[in-house]
């Protein structure tokens, strides 16, 4: 039946690739260029372009060695999976076509926990914060439309603000939103953190600055973990907190999650306006940028080894500060990515090895 019509064969052909394996759909290049990682010995001075193109990146997520991406397409969103290190020919989406309102996409952070991906999505209807399983799926579940600024997630559901810092938790299982109280306070609702029993983030009063915590449950008020000048950012790991103050002569800090009143150690001091910091492993990272200089829009990477943390090193001098929702950079155990770009300008997706 294929015969004399090669139009048709080939829109079947384009179909069977389409569908994949295991009902994931297989990308056929309709998002920008793509790029495998070199297979000789990684180099880690010289960042690695995976992505480059004109449809804006809106947020992406590491887990383990797999890079999940959310991508405009015109006039919808596309959800994106690939390895790290294979972007350019193991490339899977598993969500295709998402429509966005009057074909408006905004950046976002994008969380992944338990097998579901969940990001907040501008579609025709509203804002709305929405899951979809790591293997993919034909539309994302509703989980709220009622959700300000970042979200995080963990193996129990995600959590979220809402406009007025009222503390939230839901997932694709449950019937409606559990609201677990209000934090009473000015929050940095990106830095929204879970770890344990507990959600973590940033807050602010008057001239003070805290890193605070509430049982995931909502059985408690908030606490404060550590307190000091201007506290930018944090990170979990190593059972430690680990914070910057982003002042001019700032420093990056350690210390229990369980608070710091039992002593804080200072892993790096003299750093000029230290912000986002990640834990990964035995390295802790963060970028060196005066928060008022936005012309240049660049930062120093820099990270050190832990435990001493005896000697920082410069990583990057031209870090990028384009990023959506303030994500900055992303860390697994062999690289270091984060975007960059704007419209009209293009984007790219970066990787550094460490």
């Amino acid at each position: 039946m294929w015969k004399g019509d090669k139009g048709l064969a080939l829109s079947a052909l384009s179909a069977l690739l389409a569908l994949g394996c295991g009902g994931e759909a297989v990308d056929l290049g309709r998002n920008g260029e793509w790029t495998d990682a070199p297979t000789s010995s990684p180099d880690t001075t010289t960042p690695q372009t995976i992505y480059r193109g004109a449809e804006p990146i809106l947020g992406f997520a590491l887990e383990g060695p797999t890079l999940y991406l959310l991508i405009q397409a015109q006039q919808t969103v596309d959800l994106v999976a690939c390895p790290l290190t294979r972007c350019g020919s193991e490339r899977t989406t598993l969500l295709r076509g998402l429509q966005v309102s009057h074909g408006l996409a905004l950046p976002t952070k994008l969380v992944v926990a338990g097998g579901l991906l969940y990001w907040v999505h501008l579609s025709p209807s509203g804002g709305q914060l929405v899951a979809c399983p790591t293997t993919g799926c034909p539309e994302p579940q509703v989980v709220t439309s009622d959700v300000f600024g970042s979200l995080t997630a963990d193996e129990d559901g995600v959590y979220w603000f809402d406009f007025a810092h009222n503390l939230f938790h839901g997932g694709l299982n449950a019937p409606a939103p559990t609201a677990l109280g209000n934090v009473g306070l000015d929050v940095d609702s990106s830095s929204l953190t879970a770890w344990g029993e507990h959600l973590y983030f940033v807050a602010s009063d008057n001239d003070s600055s805290s890193v605070r915590r509430v049982r995931k449950d909502g059985t408690s008020a908030s606490e404060v973990v550590a307190t000091d000048r201007a506290i930018s950012g944090f990170s979990l790991g190593q059972d430690s907190l680990f914070y910057v103050s982003r002042i001019l002569t700032g420093r990056v800090a350690q210390c229990s999650p369980e608070g710091c009143s039992a002593g804080t150690s200072t892993l790096a001091d003299n750093q000029r306006w230290p912000g986002t910091v990640r834990v990964e492993g035995n390295e802790v990272f963060w970028l060196n940028h005066t928060p008022w200089d936005y012309v240049k829009s660049k930062a120093t990477l820099m990270s050190c080894l832990l435990p001493e943390c005896a000697t920082p090193k410069t990583r990057l001098v031209e870090f990028p500060m384009s990023d959506p929702e303030g994500q900055n950079f992303a860390v697994n155990q062999d690289s270091i990515v984060w975007l960059e770009g704007a419209p009209g300008a293009g984007f790219q997706l970066q990787r550094l090895a460490r």
